[in-house]
C-alpha cells in the first residue's frame, strides 16, 4: 500500500510542477512548433543547423573580444538580418519541397550550414592565432572560392571581348 501512495504523490507532484513557469514554456513551445510548421520536421538536420548557427554566433563573440572589438547593436542587427534571411531560405525550400520539388529544404540547410561553416573557420583561425590545420582548410576554402570567382570573371572578360570585336554589338552565338 505504502509504494502505492508513494506513485500517487509522485503524480501529484509531478502535475504541480506542470503548472510551474507556464507562460515561459508556453512562448518556447509556440516558437518550436511555429519553426516545424515552416521549416519541415525537427530532424538531424535542422538541430545540426541550429548547432552550426550558435557555434558561428559564439566563436564570433569569442573572436571579436579576442580582438578586442566591441559588440555593437550594428553588428547585432547585421546577425539577426542573416538568421532571417537564412530562415526564409529554409522555409521556401521547405514549401518547394511539399510542392514536389525533392530535396531543396536539405539543400537550403546544406547551403545554410557550409557558409556558417566557413565562418566558424575564420573565427577559428583568428582565435587559435593560425593553428596549422584550420589556417590550411580555410585557405582551401579561400583557394576554391577565388577559383569560382576567377572562372566567371573569365567567362565575363571573354564576354565583353566577344561583343567588342562583333560589329552587330554582340548578342551574337559565340564560336
Amino acid at each position: 500500500m505504502e509504494t502505492l501512495k508513494d506513485l500517487f504523490n509522485a503524480l501529484q507532484n509531478y502535475i504541480e510542477r506542470l503548472g510551474e513557469n507556464a507562460f515561459p514554456k508556453a512562448i518556447i513551445t509556440f516558437m518550436i512548433s511555429t519553426i516545424a510548421f515552416l521549416c519541415g520536421e525537427i530532424n538531424a538536420a535542422l538541430v545540426a543547423f541550429f548547432v552550426v548557427l550558435a557555434l558561428d554566433m559564439l566563436t564570433g563573440i569569442w573572436a571579436a573580444h579576442k580582438r578586442g572589438d566591441r559588440i555593437e547593436s550594428e553588428v547585432a542587427k547585421k546577425g539577426a538580418v542573416k538568421i532571417i534571411i537564412y530562415f526564409i531560405l529554409i522555409i521556401l525550400g521547405h514549401s518547394l519541397q511539399l510542392m514536389g520539388l525533392p530535396f531543396t529544404r536539405s539543400a537550403a540547410l546544406i547551403y545554410a550550414s557550409l557558409t556558417e561553416g566557413k565562418s566558424i573557420l575564420e573565427n577559428l583561425e583568428y582565435i587559435s592565432g593560425g593553428l596549422p590545420l584550420i589556417t590550411h582548410l580555410n585557405q582551401i576554402l579561400n583557394k576554391y572560392a577565388k577559383e569560382k570567382n576567377y572562372d566567371q570573371n573569365s567567362d565575363e572578360e571573354e564576354k565583353d571581348e566577344d561583343d567588342k570585336n562583333n560589329p552587330r554589338g554582340g548578342g551574337g552565338v559565340r564560336q
